[in-house]
């Protein structure tokens, strides 16, 4: 049913809607195409055919050495092929076997006399004398040689005699610097010996001995002496046979640790993997060895002669015929016949560094070369139900395709519905059918499983497609959840009040709820994971409603914050009467301010801690709030009740107004706020402090009103002294006996004298009134602007006089005084004025003598030829000259004063020239000529324009102008 909901139109599924993200059609297993032989995965490339029969063929890094029958060895650099290099044995020597090490530089021979011959850069043989005698049957090298630094190098020797000997090689002097025994198995021949040192440990060795019945294998160090002292009798695999096949070989990669080895016997091939940890036993080194038989082959009796272990295949070799078995399913992928004309073959060889493999026959040496030997690979995994495997060596989609169906039907055929979501998940099949078969098989947790890989896979852009698995995913986990829930409530229902009273001990009851209680909190943590994973797919109206219906109002919370809904959320805690989780919620830094606003005003109302917190909040994220907006959270924690007035929280709130009024806020609104919250309080001490403000952003009015509401005397004379309301607050402060603030008020009046004097009277009579006439009398001092005539008035009718006989003594000598001042003032001013008069009449006498061939100090025409002025230092100037030249000293104003009294004088002139030649007899006024005459002379006779100020002050300017000509005469040339 539940599916069924999901797959009909409710939610307008569209059943196509998944075509988009299939990147292959649906592929069925039944179009895996049956294992069969690789017929291309090696071709055989002959290299070379010697003249003479081939004896053995050894390469190590590209350099291939081959032994003929007539006791020559070629050796071939296969990077300049052009060049051979023959090695030769002493005459009459035949060669039994050849032996390489890994860099290809040093070639050990040994003949069927059983002497052995060392080449070393040379192409001289040595004989090794402390060899002599011993056939050797095999040589194990040190994995790594540099042959440009030339040094001693071990080497184990198995003879053929069954003994195993440590030899040390000088390669620089060719000769054994150190040759000893250290083991022998008797009756049997060494065909093969190899070692590996561990990785992690430098003297720790694995050491694996290869006889044509058995296989041993030793761990020990730090030397090869130090392994057979301890293993005197070596643990082996025994295949006993007829035939002497044996040959040992490790798989080599890259230089890397050697991990795997084959061992070609009469029965097979008996390989396994390598582990190299701390073992200590060679037994625990080899991981689960197992014997491959022989392939059976028609018309083929004789078993292989050689072996080539690769990545994936064992290479074998029979007389005619190269076989290619896999690693995995053990059956024969590819063979190749050795033709005729190229001979019979005689063994396998495989370069331990390149990894190219050769092949030699009697009369040709042949390679081997793979075509991408890997590309089959996954088959023969998937045949082995090895899918990790099958799946990375994979290499076409269609084929990876193949593998996950595979897998998830193995996986669901046995039962494991989990791991089958998984891979159906991978796979291209029908999302329905797949959906369908969950749900068939009652398996909603697998469907779980399937659904959220599928959501994982779908691109982005398909949004629709993720909403409704989405959304589908979230009913299976409300559902689930709420069964859970089901389940643990009924178990509670059934318990008894015994079964209760044994819960709390620990008893198969408890942890029966206990696991009922893990399994609860899996699906929480589950569904919230999910949630925090696939939100953004899920439609908010629609997972609201769906959360509600199951009751989980918990989820609907989690969600609404991931989705950011933070109303909805702060709604249902504020249902659920979680004020404390509310409060936190709103310290959140993405909750915007508004919500802050809206919801503050209900927690506020919350008396106690809440509230508290509410207004900490406030004060936590400061100037991000406006004001003005939490006022009406305020007024309803206020709510004009004086004894919520005095509660904690309204002492919280003035302190949050405070912090703000302190840090800078400027809104009246708010410092009427608080002003009135101050006015509330008991004490007038804050209330004052906030009023003495320097700077007041608050209603004057506003708050006089409200102190004299309030009776707070203090609080209305501080306002009234702001409002420059003196008088009244002198009253004020009269009528409270504070007459100190009085004064200070009245003293602080420095611009009218008649004010302060009045609010002087006032004090002295409200002073008078509660002092003696001896303290009362004081009063004149402080005040400065009374006088004792001023407050005599304010006494009784009937004082003594005695009380204010030294105040009247005080004020006459005063008056004296003063007459005294005036009446010296008086004399000074008469003989001023006097002298004054002295100096006028001496002036109206002085007079000065002026020769007719006096210059005028300006044009330097004599002076008497038109009017002049003469000035006291001497100097004489014309007037019309005077008054041209002043017109530039002058100040601005003077100087324009100066141009139009001449203009005038020249206008006046012109219009009398005009008069008389035009016979106009009518007579000029002089009195205008004369005004204008007089106002000239005010201004250029009032200082000698030589000597006087306006002639300092033209000392910063140049002699000559830049339009003058005389300036140009003086310019120097550049030519």
């Amino acid at each position: 049913k539940m599916a069924g909901r999901f797959l009909t139109n409710d939610l307008d599924f569209d059943q196509d809607s998944f075509a988009e993200t299939e990147d292959l059609n649906d592929i069925s297993t039944q179009q895996l195409e049956p294992l069969k032989t690789d017929a291309n995965l090696f071709t055989l490339e002959a290299s070379f055919s010697p003249s003479f029969k081939v004896k053995q063929m050894k390469i190590s890094s590209e350099v291939t050495f081959t032994a003929l029958e007539n006791g020559t060895i070629i050796k071939v650099d296969l990077t300049n092929t052009d060049k051979l290099i023959e090695l030769n044995v002493p005459q009459g020597e035949k060669i039994h076997k050849i032996f390489v090490d890994p860099s290809g530089t040093i070639l050990l021979v040994c003949s069927e006399k059983a002497q052995t011959y060392l080449f070393f850069r040379e192409i001289k043989a040595k004989l090794l004398f402390k060899l002599k005698d011993i056939m050797v049957e095999s040589v194990a090298w040190p994995r790594e040689i540099d042959p440009n630094v030339p040094y001693v190098i071990g080497i184990l020797i198995g003879a053929r005699n069954g003994q195993i000997f440590d030899l040390q090689l000088d390669l620089k002097e060719g000769i054994e610097r150190q040759f000893e025994s250290l083991y022998k198995f008797e009756g049997e021949s060494i065909t093969g010996i190899l070692y590996e040192q561990f990785p992690a440990q430098e003297n720790k060795y694995f050491l694996m001995i290869a006889s044509p019945t058995r296989l041993y294998s030793l761990v020990g160090g730090p030397t090869f002496r130090a392994i057979f002292d301890k293993e005197r009798k070596p643990g082996f695999a025994e295949f006993a046979s007829e035939s002497n096949t044996s040959e040992l070989h490790f798989y080599n990669k890259l230089k890397k640790t050697r991990k795997y080895f084959g061992w070609l016997n009469g029965f097979g091939i008996y390989h396994s993997s390598l582990s190299f940890g701390s073992q200590t036993q060679a037994a625990d080194v080899i991981c689960s060895p197992e014997l491959t038989p022989f392939p059976d082959i028609k018309n083929v009796f004789n078993s292989a002669t050689s072996l080539v272990i690769t990545k994936f295949h064992f290479i074998l070799l029979y007389k005619n015929t190269i076989y290619a078995i896999s690693r995995i399913t053990y059956e024969i992928v590819h063979s190749e016949n050795i033709s005729i004309e190229h001979g019979n073959g005689k063994g396998l060889t495989v370069d331990p560094i390149k990894t190219s493999i050769w092949l030699f026959t009697d009369k040709t040496i042949i390679e081997l070369v793979f075509n991408d030997e890997d590309r089959n690979v996954w088959q023969f995994y998937l045949k082995k139900e090895n899918f990790e495997k099958a799946i990375k060596h994979c290499k076409n989609p269609k084929h990876r395709e193949v593998i996950n169906i595979k897998r998830a039907e193995s996986h669901f055929l046995k039962g494991e519905l989990e791991m089958a979501a998984k891979s159906y998940a991978k796979t291209s099949k029908s999302f329905e059918e797949i959906s369908l078969k969950f749900i068939q098989s009652n398996k909603i947790e697998a469907l779980k499983i399937y659904l959220l890989e599928k959501l994982q896979q779908i691109p982005e852009k398909s949004y629709t497609q993720k909403m409704i698995i989405s959304t589908w995913l979230l009913e299976l986990f409300l559902s689930e959840l709420n069964s859970i829930q089901a389940q643990k409530i009924q178990f509670q229902q059934k318990l008894t009040p015994m079964q209760k009273s044994q819960i709390a001990q620990e008893s198969t009851l408890k942890k029966q709820l206990e696991k009922i209680f893990k399994i609860e909190k899996k699906a929480e943590d589950d569904i919230e994971n999910f949630l925090d994973e696939n939100h953004r797919y899920l439609n908010k109206p629609t997972a609201y409603n769906m959360m509600l219906s199951h009751g989980r109002t918990q989820q609907l919370i989690s969600f609404a914050k991931r989705v950011r809904d933070y109303e909805r959320v702060l709604e249902n805690l504020i249902q659920q009467e979680k004020f404390v989780d509310a409060l936190n919620f709103l310290t959140l830094d993405s909750i915007s301010p508004d919500l802050i606003y809206r919801y503050s005003a209900i927690l506020v109302e919350k008396t106690g801690e809440i509230a508290k917190k509410t207004i900490l909040l406030w004060t936590q994220i400061g100037k991000q709030l406006e004001l003005r907006k939490l006022i009406p959270a305020i007024m309803r924690c206020n709510s004009l009740n004086p004894v919520l007035a005095r509660s904690e929280e309204m002492i919280e709130i003035i302190k949050y107004l405070q912090k703000c009024t302190n840090d800078g806020n400027k809104d009246p609104v708010i410092h009427n706020l608080l002003l009135a919250l101050l006015v509330e309080l008991d004490n007038e001490t804050q209330l004052l402090i906030f009023l003495k403000k320097k700077s007041n952003y608050y209603d004057l009015e506003y708050a006089l009103r409200l102190c004299t509401l309030k009776n707070q005397l203090s609080a209305q004379i501080v306002v009234l002294e702001k409002m420059s309301l003196f008088e009244e607050a002198v009253s004020k402060s009269l009528l409270a006996k504070n007459i100190k603030l009085a004064k200070e008020i009245a003293n602080k009046i420095d611009d009218n004298d008649s004010l302060k004097k009045k609010l002087w009277l006032k004090i002295a009579q409200e002073y008078i009134k509660t002092n003696n006439p001896k303290q009362a009398i004081e009063i004149l001092k402080e005040s400065q602007v009374l006088k004792l005539e001023d407050i005599l008035p304010f006494f009784p009718d009937f004082g003594e006089i005695e009380d204010f006989r030294d105040q009247i003594c005080a004020a006459l000598e005063d008056y004296n005084k003063n007459i005294q001042d005036l009446s010296k003032q008086m004399t000074d001013a008469t003989e001023a004025a006097t002298t004054l008069r002295n100096e006028l009449k001496e002036l109206r006498r002085k007079f000065a003598y002026v020769t007719d061939n006096r210059p005028c100090e300006i044009c330097g025409q004599p002076i008497m030829s038109r009017q002049f002025f003469l000035f006291s230092c001497d100097h004489l100037f014309h007037t019309d000259c005077l008054t041209k030249e002043y017109s530039s000293l002058l100040n601005p104003t003077n100087g324009l004063r100066a141009e139009m009294f001449a203009k005038a004088v020249i206008e006046q002139s012109n219009s009398m020239k005009t008069s008389i030649a035009r016979n106009n007899t009518a007579p000029i006024k002089t009195s205008a000529k004369e005004e204008v005459i007089k106002n000239i002379e005010e201004v250029i006779a009032m200082e000698c324009m030589l000597c006087g100020e306006l002639a300092i002050h033209k000392l910063d300017e140049p002699f000559f102008s830049q339009e003058d000509s005389e300036l140009r005469e003086w310019k120097i040339s550049t030519h």
